[in-house]
């Protein structure tokens, strides 16, 4: 009667071993072989995701990120954001949106109308989330608990700590001190301006080359709580 659950339920998932194979999870996200694979998670507030997309897909198309393709993972409750570029009208050959999402994405663009999960599970399904942490080589997102959720699986991130005029409200949620333990991570690296998005790239991919830097980042969050909860 006296003990009671804590705690968030996706760290349980996150650290079951992985029983599919990853050429069977790339399949089903459809995603091609032979490539790195960088995960773009969304957030629920407007931010201009779509033209950041399309900027990672130039680079790609230059060779300035070379052998990679985008997972577009945009939130499930994602508001609609009003400046930004509709993401099925530009032909992307190397970004590919999350099949788990994808339908309910497309009608709330087709309605203009923010992200609304019909089925819960999906927002939820910590199961496909680590399946996908599993693939992956690095994270992309703005400031968010998913780069936390990704370190437990030893997944680097790039941060995306800036936004453009349209969106400058959200610009102090950057500065908030519970963020201070993400940017502290080794693994994590804060792409500040927009120019500097691709070369935090190229820092994440390689640090993501070596399992040690990858064992590193894991084993950071189990000293950092065991410090800070004695």
């Amino acid at each position: 009667q006296r003990i009671f659950h804590l705690g968030a339920p996706f760290a349980d998932w996150l650290r079951k071993p992985q029983s599919i194979s990853l050429a069977d999870i790339r399949q089903r996200l459809g995603l091609p072989s032979g490539k790195r694979t960088i995960l773009f998670a969304g957030n629920i507030w407007a931010f201009n995701e779509v033209k950041t997309l399309k900027k990672l897909e130039e680079a790609i198309e230059a060779k300035e990120l070379v052998d990679c393709c985008i997972l577009y993972r945009p939130h499930p409750f994602q508001h609609q954001q009003e400046y930004d570029l509709n993401y099925f009208e530009q032909n992307f050959k190397h970004v590919y949106l999350d099949p788990m999402i994808a339908d309910q994405y497309r009608n709330a663009k087709a309605q203009k109308q923010d992200v609304v999960m019909k089925n819960n599970k999906v927002a939820i399904d910590f199961g496909h989330i680590k399946e996908v942490f599993s693939l992956v080589d690095g994270i992309i997102a703005p400031l968010s608990t998913i780069m936390i959720q990704g370190a437990v699986c030893g997944v680097p991130s790039v941060g995306i700590a800036y936004t453009d005029q349209a969106n400058k409200q959200y610009r102090q949620r950057y500065d908030f001190e519970e963020f201070s333990i993400v940017k502290s991570m080794p693994g994590i690296f804060m792409a500040l301006r927009s120019q500097d998005l691709i070369s935090s790239c190229w820092q994440m991919l390689e640090f993501s080359e070596k399992q040690e830097n990858r064992d590193l980042l894991k084993q950071y969050l189990i000293i950092f709580y065991i410090n800070r909860n004695p």
